[in-house]
């Protein structure tokens, strides 16, 4: 499912796709609570027959009931990955669109250098999709992702325990100048950058060192003097220290999250003391439906129900009549006032 952002569907935005490919719309184009079940449905065309179990990872338009009733009337299981490790044990993220990025890059700088007047508009955008999909989404590929995730065949030691280390404090050594020689600089140095000394040949000497407002010998420090001063960081801890709290309070105890480890989404995980959540995610989630079908147009100052177009610069919404564009005018569009 590709998502464009905008609140009108041209019909080209559907042609030139890899077959089976359905196409939304959303006015910020992210995925939305009302988006993921047309998904499902879309999902439930192409399955195998029977039941199929779903991962993904814990946004809030996933941990929604209505997700579950939608999913159990379409034989689809759903099944939260833990937080804070779908880089290692989501498929998709794992392998399937890290070797999609190589391929596109390729083939978007192919189009530019081919293309130099033309912009990458949303109907281009379509047509090196496919050239790049269909090189990228191999059937062998998707099948040793979820090996290497072990999540099929299940195998709980396909993750390394490097990747449950801790990271590891950068011990970054002071600069070694002792092959440098230590001798003072000529009768009028010229300023270098950071207040280094260049020579007439326009080399700087890091062996002297000069006060960056002044041409001065007197502020001269010797190489010696300057290594003495300075002293090897070995933490991060000294050169911002962590601040000592003061008047603390005592800690709440938090609540853990729905999906603290791996968690089938069914209706029981929805218990009235979860209903909240659910609440508070479907209220912000229908204020965000609410905003995508204004209509407002910064051309006539109306909110009518037309064709609009946004500003590719500063992302006004305009009527296309109102700025004189047509159907057919798929070039990027800038406000005819220049804002």
């Amino acid at each position: 499912m590709i998502i464009f952002k905008g609140k009108r569907l041209k019909p080209e935005l559907h042609d030139n796709l890899p077959p089976g490919t359905l196409v939304e719309k959303s006015s910020k184009g992210y995925m939305t609570n009302e988006l993921f079940k047309e998904f499902l449905k879309h999902l439930a065309r192409y399955k195998s027959l029977g039941r199929c179990l779903l991962v993904f990872d814990d946004a809030a338009i996933h941990l929604d009931l209505s997700i579950v009733d939608v999913g159990d009337s379409l034989d689809i299981d759903l099944y939260c990955l833990p937080s804070n490790t779908t880089h290692e044990l989501q498929p998709l993220d794992k392998s399937v669109y890290r070797s999609f990025e190589h391929p596109w890059d390729n083939e978007v700088l192919l189009f530019l250098d081919q293309n130099p007047n033309k912009k990458l508009t949303k109907s281009r955008f379509n047509i090196i999709l496919s050239n790049v999909w269909s090189k990228c989404m191999a059937h062998s590929n998707i099948i040793n992702v979820f090996k290497a995730t072990g999540l099929f065949p299940l195998n709980p030691e396909a993750i390394p325990e490097t990747a449950f280390a801790p990271s590891i404090i950068s011990d970054v050594p002071a600069p070694d100048d002792t092959n440098k020689e230590n001798r003072r600089p000529p009768e009028s140095p010229q300023p270098g950058p950071s207040g280094m000394a260049s020579n007439k040949s326009g080399k700087f000497s890091y062996s002297n060192v000069y006060s960056s407002d002044s041409d001065s010998t007197d502020d001269y420090i010797p190489l010696a003097e300057l290594k003495r001063r300075t002293t090897k960081v070995t933490s991060f801890n000294e050169v911002l220290p962590t601040p000592v709290k003061t008047n603390e309070k005592p800690k709440k105890n938090r609540k853990k999250a729905l999906n603290y480890k791996g968690t089938p989404v069914t209706r029981d995980l929805f218990t009235e003391e979860n209903k909240s959540r659910a609440k508070l995610n479907k209220d912000i989630e229908s204020s965000r439906e609410k905003l995508s079908t204004e209509w407002y147009c910064h051309g006539c100052m109306e909110d009518r129900q037309a064709d609009m177009r946004q500003c590719s610069k500063f992302l006004k919404w305009y009527h296309e009549e109102c700025v004189g564009l047509t159907v057919n005018d798929m070039d990027d569009f800038e406000c005819p006032d220049g804002c």
